[in-house]
Order: structure tokens, then sequence, then C-alpha cells
């Protein structure tokens, strides 16, 4: 876990490094999947040391315990799936992590009342050590990711509100170290609240820290604000 802090905090700092130092922030991220996949390989021996399973290999299943192994995984996948499609919008949206953590939130505690569920009306289920691994690794992350790409999808899809257009402070710019060049403003969004927003390099070239840029945006059906166009402040 230190491994992973340490390599996280390194990517943080060297994320904006336009050099050669932005391949020292590849070596951490290789670290960090090596180390994401030795705790998922080992965890059922690290659960089985806290709780000890029923049966460490069953020979045969019965057909729902088969069905609930892969039924985690299939949502863990689709959590990962849908998040690629829906974070850059999550990105756009104003107070977008604070949708995330929310709905995260309802999806772990939805992962919870589903594990406890299962061992009232199914006890069967954990009785195997790796099925049981499969099913609180994939229910706990695949909710956690996939409830913040549904409420964001549902919180944008087919808005008919009216569309605001307003000028707004930049605090600053910034680009990714990689080859694509990902361009971020930091806009000023109310007194003390600062979004980060992805733009296009053609709006980021005209823009200056301390300028403006207009955001037009719309509110979602959940009640947060999406930005729909970025445009300079005299368009």
């Amino acid at each position: 876990m230190a491994y992973i802090v340490l390599g996280v905090a390194a990517i943080w700092l060297l994320a904006d490094q336009s050099s050669s130092l932005r391949l020292v922030g590849v070596a951490f991220l290789i670290i960090i999947v090596v180390q994401l996949l030795w705790i998922v390989s080992s965890s059922p021996k690290i659960i089985d040391d806290f709780f000890p399973s029923r049966v460490k290999y069953e020979g045969k299943a019965r057909p729902f315990d088969r069905f609930i192994y892969y039924l985690p995984l299939t949502v863990m996948f689709s959590g990962l799936i849908f998040e690629l499609f829906q974070i850059r919008k999550i990105d756009n949206t104003i107070d977008g992590m604070g949708l995330f953590w929310m709905a995260g939130a309802i999806g772990l505690l939805f992962a919870l009342l589903l594990a406890l569920f299962l061992e009232i009306k199914a006890p069967s289920v954990f009785d195997e050590s790796e099925r049981r691994s499969s099913v609180l690794f994939g229910f706990f992350l695949g909710f956690f990711l996939l409830t913040p790409a549904i409420a964001n999808f549902i919180n944008q899809y087919d808005i008919a509100s009216e569309e605001v257009c307003t000028n707004y402070q930049i605090a600053g710019k910034s680009t990714s170290a990689s080859k694509s060049r990902s361009c971020w403003l930091f806009v000023k969004i109310g007194r003390d609240n600062e979004e980060r927003f992805e733009v296009n390099r053609s709006l980021y070239d005209q823009v200056e820290a301390g300028g403006l840029v207009q955001l037009c945006t719309k509110k979602g059906r959940l009640g947060y604000e999406f930005v729909t166009q970025f445009k300079t402040e005299n368009e």
C-alpha cells in the first residue's frame, strides 16, 4: 500500500512536466499497476487470514453460486467501461467531484447491503474463498465506479433547460505531459470555489491566467450544472 501512495504522489507532482521527467511518472504508474495486481491476486489469502472460509476448494458449486461468482466481475468491468465514457463529462460538471463521491458512497452502501442480503439468503455464496473475494471486491469496486457514471448520465440526459452563459475568472492553466496534450483551465466559480475544466487547444491558447472565460451551462436533472460550451469572454 505504501508503494501505491508513493506512486500516486509522484505522478501528481510530475503530471505537468514536459521534459524527460514525465518518464519517471510512467515508471511509478507501472509500480502502482503491479501493486494493485498483487493485492487483487493475494486478496483471498489476506481475507482468509482474518475470516477463514468454510471451504478451501469447492469441487462442484451450485448454479446460483457460479452465477454469483461471475456477476461481480461483470459489474466491475461494466463500471470501468461506463466510467471511461463519463469521466470527462464529470470533469466538466460544476462540483463534479462532489457528484462522484456522493454517488460512489451510494454505490458502496448498495454493495454492502447486497453482500449482507446474500449472507442472509444465500450464505453458501461465501463458503468458498475465491468466490467470496470475487463478490466483495467485484461488487464494492464495481458499484463504486458504476453509480457515479450512471448518476452523471442521468444528470445530463435529454436536458431541455435554458443554456446560461457567464464570464468567470481564470485562476490558472495546465496541460498534460502526454502526446495528446490535454488542456485544463482552473476557473473561479464563486468566492472560494475553483473548478478544473478540460478545454480544446484553440481556446486554451486564446485565454490567459487572470483573464476571463465564458462558460455556457445547463442545470441537470440531479441539480448539478454542467458546461455545454466554452467561449472567450467576447464571443
